[in-house]
C-alpha cells in the first residue's frame, strides 16, 4: 500500500523555481504533457467520501489510480493511492459501468529530484502554476526546502480536481 504525501502551492515565478531547482543541483526526471480524466462513481459521491477515480493520459500510456479519502487534513496531504497502468480504452468500460466523466485537467509537468525530494513544476490550464512536492522527510526539512526555492509557504489544500470544480461554480 503506497501513501502519497505531498504539499501545493500556487505560484507567479515558476521560471524562477526552476532556476533555483536547478542551481540547487536538481535533476530533471522528465519533462510532459498530461491530461488526468476524472469519473464519478455511479453510487458513490465521491466528493463526500473524499475520494478520487482519474485517468492519467501520458505519451500515449494510461495509468488508473484511484486516491483514497485524505488521512491528515492539514498543510501536507496524506492519502492511499493506487495507480495501475492500462491499455486499451479503459474509459469506454468505465463510462459503460456507469462512471461518468467529471473533468478533464490538462497540464504540462516538469518533474525534478532535489535531496530526496520529488518536485513538480505544473502549468495547468484553467487553474495557474503550481509547485508540488511529494517527500517522505518531516515537516520542517519540506518547509526548509521550500524556503531554499524562494516559495512563499502557502499550501494549497485542495486538489486540481476541487479547485477547477470551485472555478465553475
Amino acid at each position: 500500500m503506497y501513501f502519497e504525501r505531498e504539499v501545493k502551492i500556487k505560484v507567479k515565478d515558476l521560471e524562477g523555481v526552476r532556476n533555483r531547482i536547478r542551481t540547487s543541483r536538481g535533476i530533471l526526471k522528465k519533462k510532459v504533457s498530461q491530461t488526468d480524466i476524472y469519473y464519478s462513481h455511479p453510487c458513490r459521491n465521491f466528493e463526500k467520501t473524499d475520494e478520487a477515480l482519474r485517468v492519467r493520459i501520458e505519451r500515449g500510456n494510461k495509468e488508473v489510480t484511484y486516491k483514497g479519502p485524505r488521512i491528515a487534513k492539514g498543510e501536507v496531504k496524506v492519502r492511499e493511492e493506487v495507480n495501475v497502468t492500462v491499455k486499451g480504452e479503459i474509459e469506454e468500460i468505465f463510462e459503460k459501468l456507469g462512471f461518468k466523466r467529471i473533468a478533464e485537467i490538462e497540464k504540462e509537468r516538469e518533474e525534478y529530484e532535489l535531496k530526496g525530494f520529488k518536485i513538480s513544476l505544473d502549468r495547468v490550464k484553467k487553474l495557474g502554476e503550481f509547485v508540488e512536492i511529494e517527500t517522505d522527510e518531516p515537516l520542517d526539512k519540506l518547509k526548509a526546502l521550500v524556503e531554499e526555492l524562494g516559495i512563499p509557504w502557502k499550501p494549497v489544500t485542495k486538489t486540481y480536481l476541487e479547485l477547477l470544480i470551485s472555478r465553475k461554480a
